[in-house]
């Protein structure tokens, strides 16, 4: 078949082309195999890279869910105006929060129930938790978490609940439901209510809120407007999302906070993944720096099998370089010399690289399962080899630009060869006698044995850079996947490692008794033990406290500044953590950070700055005290 760009004169070419291949079919065997290797390297090179996004993908929804920005602060009134949005897809909806009554002999007193529709039960991570039996599907009908089970032993999924529906009341003021237990607060009946118990969720609360958690059905079209809820959105355009959700947010009247901001955020890990950033975020992220790592593999691995392939063509372009000379010295051109080489290398391209997609698969699917063998327990994930067709496109294309560029090169040598020299030319085979040096060809596999092994008696340098560059190649993936494995151990083994080997979390929402602090000291076996406590809170400073140097370098005027510090009335607010430490623990402190203990100082301040006098990089101070 003649292309619309090629002329009659490409036909012959082409003729002569196939008729090379069908003289020289042990040549082109080589070369397909030769390709077949460099296809299957760069598929399965691909289909790791896959495997490892969607790995990535796939976890950050099962631990957070499928969203693109969560709308906070918002009533049910609102929801037909999101809904009517054009840029909106999909709206999950969480609110409606009830607490009930227990019986007295129930443990804790209270169940705390957080009510979510459909579309909420579907995309979001609360599904994945379910333990025994099934999300709710219905109103009336919940899950409960495991502790409650522990602690009530007689209950089972499918009982019935009824139970008094009612809200917690400190004095006249409602105390809101994801405030933790207050001093003084007492339960008020607002009714009763009936629920089923559908199934167990892996799911605990902070034992300062004196209940256990559930989650029951929300039927949106039931609430009254000014039920509050939250809303999370999946937008029609996700790459458009730092533009439509501010617009949202104005157009249904949220009221902007002391820094401008609305009362929402963005899964910004999840949009980071599908290469979605803020404004100005995306040089400062990791992705263009793995882009050009990636690249890099990608560009070197080509190279290397084009070297390879390359050294297939030469050897069949110097097998018939006196056809070659014959045919150019009655008429044929340079250019059709190097197209007739160039359709050999398409034509002998097309089986071996549509089969590497299939033995790419099946080489990544056994790398990665040992390799998520040997990092499952210190990971507790396992990465699946995922297939996509995008992937098998990119890595033909691929395949077939390598095969091009390997082919490039003999093309153009034989292309330059003048008539004379070329008909001189001669390539004699090697005596099958010097196959004797490979007695286990010649056993295995006869004549073509022999003749393997004369070719390799008589390339010895080629077929030895091609083993060498091919070892380096498969030496570079494996190191690749080596790297890969090593970050996520030290990574997670980074999270896990800490100077201690409890830490006990006590939030009971009251002041903890000296006494119960004393008790835990006695316990056994412990050898060391420190007490602190945390608080959130703000530090006022003056324009008059910064430092020459501080505002020559922008002060807190920046804009990453602003992100944090508020101005007001001539002060800057910064946020900050207040730790209050035990007098040993304290002392122990200030001796590790080479701080003289001194009785009228009773205060250190942590300012954790990245770099020095760079407050684009600020964050909260710390001030740590005795206590």
């Amino acid at each position: 078949m003649t292309l619309p760009f090629e002329n009659d004169t490409s036909r012959i070419v082409k003729r002569l082309a196939k008729q090379n291949m069908k003289a020289n079919r042990r040549t082109s065997i080589s070369i397909m195999v030769a390709i077949l290797i460099a296809s299957t390297f760069l598929c399965s090179l691909c289909t790791f890279v896959q495997s490892y996004w969607n790995q990535s993908v796939q976890q950050e929804i099962a631990a957070y869910g499928d969203w693109d920005a969560q709308l906070l602060e918002i009533h049910a009134g609102q929801l037909d105006l999101i809904q009517n949005n054009e840029n909106v897809q999909t709206i999950m909806v969480k609110g409606d929060n009830q607490t009930a009554l227990l019986p007295a002999a129930s443990g804790l007193p209270y169940l705390l129930i957080q009510n979510c529709d459909g579309a909420y039960w579907g995309g979001m991570r609360e599904k994945n938790l379910i333990l025994r039996g099934r999300v709710p599907q219905a109103p009336g009908e919940i899950v409960v978490g495991k502790s409650f089970f522990e602690q009530n032993p007689s209950v089972e999924i499918g009982d019935r609940l009824n139970l008094d529906l009612g809200e917690r009341r400190k004095g006249n003021t409602t105390v809101d439901f994801l405030s933790p237990i207050q001093s003084g607060e007492e339960f008020v009946k607002t009714g009763k209510v009936q629920y089923t118990i559908v199934g167990e969720i892996d799911m605990t609360v902070s034992s300062a809120y004196n209940g256990y958690p559930a989650y029951g059905w929300l039927d949106t079209t039931a609430l009254s407007e000014d039920t509050g809820i939250v809303a999370y959105l999946q937008v029609t355009q996700p790459r458009k999302v730092y533009e439509i959700i501010p617009q949202i947010a104005e157009d249904i009247g949220l009221q902007p906070d002391e820094f401008g901001d609305y009362p929402f955020r963005y899964h910004t890990a999840l949009l980071g993944m599908y290469g979605i950033y803020a404004p100005g975020h995306f040089l400062s992220s990791d992705l263009p720096k793995l882009a050009l790592a990636l690249g890099l593999v990608m560009a070197a691995s080509m190279a290397v099998f084009a070297y390879i392939i390359r050294g297939a063509f030469s050897i069949s372009a110097k097998r018939k370089v006196k056809e070659l000379g014959i045919l150019k010295s009655i008429g044929m051109t340079p250019r059709q010399i190097h197209m007739m080489i160039v359709y050999e290398a398409r034509w002998l391209s097309v089986l071996p690289i549509l089969v590497s997609v299939g033995l790419g698969y099946l080489f990544s699917y056994g790398v990665l399962a040992a390799y998520s063998d040997l990092t499952q327990e210190v990971t507790g994930s396992r990465i699946t080899a995922s297939f996509s067709p995008w992937v098998a496109v990119v890595s033909m294309i691929l395949s077939f630009l390598t095969v091009c560029l390997a082919a490039s090169g003999p093309a153009r040598q034989m292309g330059k060869l003048r008539p004379i020299e070329a008909v001189k030319e001669s390539w004699s085979n090697p005596s099958l006698k010097k196959s004797a040096k490979h007695p286990i060809l010649k056993k295995c596999f006869g004549f073509l044995g022999n003749i393997s092994a004369n070719s390799m008696t008589a390339n010895k340098r080629l077929f030895r850079t091609c083993t060498v560059t091919l070892s380096l190649c498969m030496l570079l993936m494996f190191s690749f996947l080596a790297v890969f494995s090593v970050s996520d151990i030290n990574n997670t083994k980074a999270e896990q490692d800490s100077h201690f080997n409890v830490n006990l979390t006590m939030e009971s929402g009251q002041k903890i008794e000296p006494a119960l602090m004393e008790e835990l000291k006695q316990l056994p076996h412990i050898e060391e033990q420190a007490t602190y406590t945390m608080a959130n809170c703000a530090l006022w400073v003056s324009e008059s406290e910064l430092s020459e140097e501080f505002l020559s370098s922008g002060g807190f005027d920046t804009k990453a500044a602003g992100e944090y510090v508020a101005k007001r009335d001539g002060c800057y607010r910064i946020p900050c953590v207040l730790i209050g430490l035990e007098q040993d623990a304290y002392e122990d402190y200030l001796m590790q950070s080479g701080v003289t203990y001194s009785e009228q100082g009773a205060a250190l301040i942590v300012n954790s700055v990245v770099k020095i006098l760079t407050p684009e990089v600020m964050k909260p101070k710390k001030i740590w005290f005795h206590i």
